[in-house]
C-alpha cells in the first residue's frame, strides 16, 4: 500500500512539474513577441519620417494657400470697376443708347429748294421744309398741291366747316398728287396739330404716306386710298391707276422768327416714329 501511494505522489509530482514549466515554455514563447515591439515603434518612427520627408512643404502649403485666398480678394477689387469708373461707363452707354437730334441737312435760298427736293427724293427721304421767307407757300400754290391742316383747324374752329370733309377733300389731294406727279405739300404754321388725330382714316397711314416706296405701291393705294371709281387710268382703262414718278412728298413749316425744335416738331404731328424718314432744309434769305 505504501508503495502504490509513493508511486501516487510521484506520479502527482511529475505532473505538477509539467504544469509548472508549461508557463516557463510559454515565456520562452512570449519573449520574442515583446521584443518586437520596440522594433515596430522604430518603424513606425522611421515611416513617420518618411511622410514628413516626402511632403516637408506640408506645413507651408496652408500659409501659402491661405495667402493667395486672402490676395483673390484684392485682385477682384482691382478688378471691379470705380464708382467714378462705372458713372463714365453708364454715361457711355446712354450716349450710345440715345438718339442722334434732328439737325438740318441744309441751309439755301428758295431758288434751290426744288433741287433739293430732288436730292432728297434720290436719297429715299421726304423732305421737311422750314420756310423763314413766307414764299414757299406762295411758291407751292403754282408748283404744288397743298394739304394745308392749318386753314383745316381754322375753318372748323371759326366757321363751322365739317371735319369729315377736310379729311375727305386731303384724301382727294393724295390721289390728285399721285396721279399726275405732283409736288405733295402737307404745310402747317400750327405745332401742336396731331395728324394721326385729325386724319382718323383708314387711308391715311403716315407709313405709308411718307415714304416714296409704300405710297406708290398699289397694295396701298388700291387697298386703303382709291376708290374703286378711281382706279383707272387717264383713258377711262379701269384697274389702271399708277402713280406717276415725278412725285414729291413734302412737310412745309413756316416760321420766320425763332428756332425750331425738329424733333419735338414731329413728335407733335404724331410722326416720331418716322423720323429718319426726313431730310431737314431751310430756306432762308
Amino acid at each position: 500500500m505504501n508503495n502504490k501511494k509513493d508511486q501516487n505522489l510521484t506520479a502527482q509530482g511529475t505532473q505538477l512539474k509539467g504544469t509548472t514549466k508549461q508557463p516557463a515554455h510559454q515565456v520562452q514563447q512570449q519573449k520574442p513577441a515583446q521584443g518586437h515591439a520596440p522594433q515596430n515603434q522604430a518603424a513606425n518612427k522611421q515611416q513617420q519620417q518618411k511622410q514628413t520627408t516626402q511632403h516637408p512643404a506640408n506645413t507651408k502649403v496652408q500659409p501659402k494657400q491661405q495667402q493667395a485666398q486672402a490676395a483673390q480678394p484684392k485682385q477682384q477689387q482691382a478688378q471691379a470697376p470705380q464708382p467714378q469708373q462705372q458713372q463714365q461707363q453708364q454715361q457711355q452707354q446712354v450716349h450710345q443708347i440715345a438718339p442722334k437730334k434732328l439737325e438740318p441737312k441744309r441751309a439755301i435760298k428758295l431758288q434751290a429748294m426744288l433741287g433739293a427736293m430732288d436730292q432728297d427724293k434720290e436719297e429715299g427721304k421726304i423732305s421737311l421744309l422750314l420756310d423763314k421767307t413766307g414764299n414757299a407757300y406762295t411758291f407751292f400754290k403754282y408748283k404744288g398741291t397743298i394739304i394745308d391742316i392749318s386753314q383745316f383747324v381754322i375753318s372748323e374752329q371759326n366757321q363751322g366747316k365739317n371735319h369729315e370733309d377736310n379729311v375727305e377733300k386731303a384724301r382727294k389731294a393724295v390721289v390728285y398728287g399721285l396721279e399726275v406727279g405732283d409736288n405733295l405739300v402737307f404745310s402747317t404754321d400750327l405745332q401742336t396739330t396731331n395728324l394721326n388725330e385729325f386724319f382718323k382714316s383708314d387711308w391715311y397711314k403716315p407709313e405709308a404716306i411718307f415714304n416714296y416706296q409704300e405710297i406708290t405701291n398699289p397694295k396701298y393705294f388700291r387697298a386703303h386710298l382709291l376708290k374703286p371709281e378711281e382706279d383707272k387710268d387717264g383713258f377711262g382703262n379701269k384697274g389702271q391707276f399708277w402713280p406717276k414718278k415725278e412725285l414729291h412728298i413734302v412737310i412745309l413749316y413756316t416760321q420766320k422768327e425763332g428756332e425750331l425744335d425738329f424733333d419735338q416738331f414731329l413728335t407733335n404731328l404724331g410722326l416720331d416714329k418716322l423720323k429718319n424718314q426726313f431730310a431737314i432744309t431751310i430756306i432762308e434769305d
